[in-house]
Parts: structure tokens; sequence; C-alpha cells
């Protein structure tokens, strides 16, 4: 079947291209009770509240003919035979910003579309509020105010594409004013890892945050407008507002190797500053990477160098069998970040202040929490944990998803390779003992993938899925250009004056697909355009959703087990557990 066209069609386009981006990191809503920018309205069929069901199976229905013409009704059943062995109609698959699809699945598919409303932590009525109260009394550490003196000199460590910043840099301001901390002893550095640079314009609202347009403030809202005046008043060279830069040699600061074997290189206000405030704003979010984003390890990722983001997101740590998993009280990938961070206070004597907000399953804050990194831990994993697990009964044969139009933060769903992270990320985010398509089966993702790649955003991307089809789509066989694209000059220059992603970041993105690559015996985007550049990521192109039904029983057999996950712009990421 092809696309559902239904009644105002339109207005669920320009719904959706505002609600697109809820999904990954990059997921995070309107702080406010509405899980929608104001002024939208959901599309039709979408009821505030009722897109939470928890995971079921559906019940079978009567079917019948609505035809009049026993021609068309022997056509109808010789296509349902050729389609699904037959089933229901499910609504609701994201594809893209364009209207989402309606698909034909057998009567017993398991349809989960968000966790239960009952599980779903409320919204804080009062952010700036519950901020200041978390920074007065913080776990594992002293109040903020403590800790500096008139003499002291500060940085303030943010996010780069969402977070709690908008809400908390006032306050956190405001704390230092009081405490004798003169305004020009506090520097701000964007904390974005290998990501983009994020520009002056993208503080006011972020690349993600303009195609979604929500109302001030909101996750996407990096600074305040009055913030961003008096920090970067006029041109580049007058900012106190500084992205990190990973491959700046000058100023980054080696500090040693963890007992994990990780080189710990950061930015160098780790040295120059007396006092770090780190501000994270999408915590307890499922993470593509496995775990949950957050929790006090921030230093690791958002403001290491080139050199040291690569020990930790190599190939043998993000494919070790301890790091397949999501759990993140056991997962290896996260005690390789933990211990990075760790490293960092023992090397410098400087104990980070952090200052989290939780996001619940409907992207808003729920919750903030602020000091010492292991301490506040607890509380954040415990709120995820209680929201965000999904009860699944068995591996299935076939895993059906749509693609949201940022549902990983790096790019879009038509550039391929972000397509092909979509469907790795909605079935390797799992903990237990195994992910919900079984071992051979087909994954199936829903995605208008035309092949398009902002290439000042992502330099690197097109170049890479060439090497990766050359190299038979083995992402192990990356391992080795590491260091040459490290040394790329081209592109490492488009890092650090273009606003492009460093060269290197591709690698751990398709180092983590491993997963999928082998775990799917068949990955297939159902109604991608660019069929060329999907074969380049190792997936299938089908033009419609018989086509991509057709070319999955084919491979796993007839009547075979499904499940599907619509409406995924609508929710935050799930995790889930497979019963064994």
């Amino acid at each position: 079947m092809s696309p559902a066209k239904s009644e105002g069609a339109v207005d669920e386009r320009s719904a959706r291209a505002k609600l697109a981006a809820l999904h990954r990191l990059r997921s995070a809503g309107c702080p406010s009770n509405s899980a929608c920018p104001r002024g939208t309205s959901l599309p039709p069929g979408y009821q505030q509240g009722s897109h939470n069901l928890t995971l079921q199976r559906r019940p079978s229905r009567e079917r019948r003919d609505d035809f009049g013409s026993e021609n068309r009704a022997r056509e109808t059943a010789a296509r349902r035979q050729r389609k699904v062995k037959n089933g229901m109609k499910i609504g609701g698959i994201d594809y893209g910003v364009e209207s989402p699809w309606e698909i034909d699945v057998p009567d017993d598919a398991i349809i989960v579309e968000n966790t239960a409303e009952s599980r779903i932590s409320p919204a804080l009525t009062d952010v700036p509020q519950a901020i200041r109260e978390a920074i007065r009394n913080p776990l594992g550490a002293r109040p903020l105010a403590d800790q500096v003196n008139s003499s002291s000199k500060v940085a303030l460590i943010l996010n780069d594409w969402m977070g709690i910043s908008v809400h908390a840099v006032p306050i956190v301001l405001e704390e230092l004013r009081a405490a004798g901390v003169a305004e020009r002893n506090v520097r701000m550095v964007i904390a974005g890892g290998l990501h983009p640079k994020v520009s002056r314009e993208q503080l006011y609202l972020s690349k993600v945050g303009q195609d979604i347009n929500p109302p001030y403030p909101s996750p996407y809202h990096i600074l305040p407008p009055d913030v961003i005046d008096r920090f970067w008043p006029s041109g580049f060279a007058s900012s106190r507002i500084r992205p990190h830069d990973a491959a700046d040699r000058e100023h980054l600061v080696e500090l040693g190797v963890t007992e994990l074997g990780d080189l710990v290189e950061m930015n160098d206000c780790v040295v120059e500053c007396d006092v770090l405030v780190y501000m994270s704003g999408w915590t307890g979010l499922p993470s593509i990477w496995g775990g949950y984003l957050g929790g006090g390890q921030g230093v690791t990722v958002g403001i290491g160098s080139d050199r040291s983001i690569m020990t930790h997101h190599s190939y043998r740590v993000h494919e070790h069998p301890d790091s397949m998993a999501s759990d993140v009280h056991k997962q290896k990938f996260m005690k390789h970040k933990e211990a990075v961070a760790a490293f960092v206070e023992q090397a410098t004597g400087k104990k980070v202040f952090y200052i989290e907000g939780s996001l619940n399953a409907r992207g808003e804050f729920a919750q903030v929490v602020a000091g010492d990194g292991a301490a506040i831990r607890q509380p954040i994993f415990e709120l995820a944990d209680g929201e965000k697990i999904v009860d699944v009964p068995e591996p299935v044969d076939i895993f059906v998803s749509g693609a949201a139009q940022w549902g990983i933060f790096y790019d879009t769903c038509n550039n391929p390779l972000m397509s092909l992270v979509q469907i790795n990320s909605r079935i390797r985010e799992y903990v237990g003992g195994q992910p919900p398509l079984r071992r051979g089966g087909v994954a199936i993702l829903v995605t208008p993938c035309d092949g398009t790649i902002d290439e000042r955003w992502r330099t690197s991307d097109r170049e890479m899925m060439q090497l990766f089809n050359r190299l038979g789509h083995d992402p192990a066989k990356l391992e080795p250009y590491e260091e040459e694209y490290l040394n790329r000059q081209d592109l490492i220059d488009k890092y650090r004056f273009s606003n492009g992603a460093h060269p290197l970041h591709p690698f751990p993105v398709f180092y983590e697909n491993s997963f999928i690559l082998d775990q799917a015996s068949t990955i297939i985007f159902a109604g991608a355009r660019d069929i060329e550049g999907t074969q380049l990521v190792g997936a299938r192109a089908a033009a419609t959703w018989e086509d991509a039904w057709n070319l999955a029983t084919k491979v796993v057999g007839k009547d075979p087990s499904v499940m599907v996950t619509p409406k995924v712009g609508f929710r935050t990421p799930l995790l889930w557990k497979v019963n064994d």
C-alpha cells in the first residue's frame, strides 16, 4: 500500500514538520504540558494523550469487501494474498515531514506507540525554580555559591543542540553574582564533541529547533537573547561563548590515560578555570550508543579532543558484547565514559558541578538534579527506568518503524546514513538478554530517504558511505582509516571554521550500526527515493509497503511475527525488554 492521503493531509504535514524532531536525542519537545508547539494542532486522529498506548497485541477484526463489483472484489482478494495474511491497517507510520503511511500487518502484530500514560512522570510546573532548588541543595557536593569567591574563574559548559541551559544559565549567573563573581570571569563553552560547531544564530534556536520553531523557552533554545548579547556582543573575536574545538591542539590539554585505556585530552577550560559547571538537558533519554544520555559524564564527549573521543567511541568498545544491550547500570561503553569523567576530576583536582534536566517520555522536563556526577546518577536512572523500559513478549521476525525527520539529530532521514541509524537505534535500544528482532530477521524503516545530505553540515558522510560500500559494508574495516581522516586538513578546516561535522564523526556512527547489520539478515528502506544511497549503507530500497512486505516474507517465510512502532516522532525513545 502506498502512503495514505487522508483528509487534512496539508495540515498534517505542517504539524508533523514541527513535531518531527521529538524523537532522538536529540528528541525533547516543549517544556510545557503539551507535547506539541503552541499554535500547532495535532494531526487528524492524533488526540493529545491518546498516543501513549502500552504494548499490546491488536485483536482480530472481521474483514469485509466494500466493492460493489464482483471483479473488483476478486482483484482485492488477490491483492490480499500478495500482501499480508491478512490483517489490520496501522496508521501513523512516520515518513519524514510527509504524510504518515498506513500499512497492513498481521492481526497478531505487536504494536507499541508509547509507554503507559500512568508511568510517565509529570512535567515540572516551574523549571527555573526547580533549577534554583537543585543548585542550592546539590547531591554529593556543596552548593554552587559556596564553591566560589570574588576571584574565581568559572566555565559554564553547555550542551550544543538542546538542553536545560536556556533556563539554567540566568539562574547560575545570579548565584555567581551574589557570591561575588564578576561576569567578566565567566566564560561559556558549547560542548559539541565532534558535532558541527554551533553558530551565534543557533544559540538562540538550534538547527534542529529551527525546523520545529517551538515557543520560547524550549530545550532547543540554548541561551536567552540577553545573555547572548552580553557574552557575544559583536564579532566572533568579542565572544566569551566559544564552541568547543576538538581539533584545536593549542587549546587542548592531555591529562593521561584511564585504567580502561582511554586517552583523556580535554578543552583547556578544565585547567584554566577554578570551577566547572556542566549543564545537560536530554538526560535520561535512551541513547543510540547504549545506556542513557546524561548522568554526570558529559565532559567525556562534550569537551573531549578528537583523539580522546575516538578511544572510547572505537569499534572495539562500541561492539564489545558487554556494550550491546543498553543497561545503563552495567554497560561497558557507559563505564568507559564514567571513567573518563572521573579521571578529569582526579587529574585536575576539581569536581565538575553538574546540572541536569531529565526528560519524560513526552519530552517534558520532569526532574532537575545538580551536584556530583556519580551522586546524581541514581535519581536520573530511576526516573528513566520507571517509564522508558517497555516489555516485549518475544523477539519477532520483522520489526517495522517509521523515520522521523530529525529522528537522529546529526542530519535528517533523507541522509541514507541517518536512516540506517534510525532503524538501528529503534532495535538496539534494549535491556536484558536479547533485542526485539530475532537474529536473521528483517528490519523495515519507512523513510522518504532521497539522498540529500547537507554537505556543509555533514562534510564527510558521502565519501564515507562510498568507502563503507567498497569495504563490503563491514564497519570494522573502517578502523584503519581513522588516522587518515584525523589528518584530512581539508575536512578538518571545514569542521573548525565552517560549522561542519568533524570528519571522524561518521566512524562511530558506522560502528554502532554494526549491530543492525549483524542482527538483521535484510534491512529494507520502504519508500526510499535514493536507491543507490540506500545500497551504499547496506540496505535495500522498496518503493511501496507491498514491495517491502513481499521482500521481507521471502526472507523469513509466511506468517511472520511482527512488531510495529508508530508515531515515533511524538515521543522520546524507549528501551525494549524482551521476555526470556
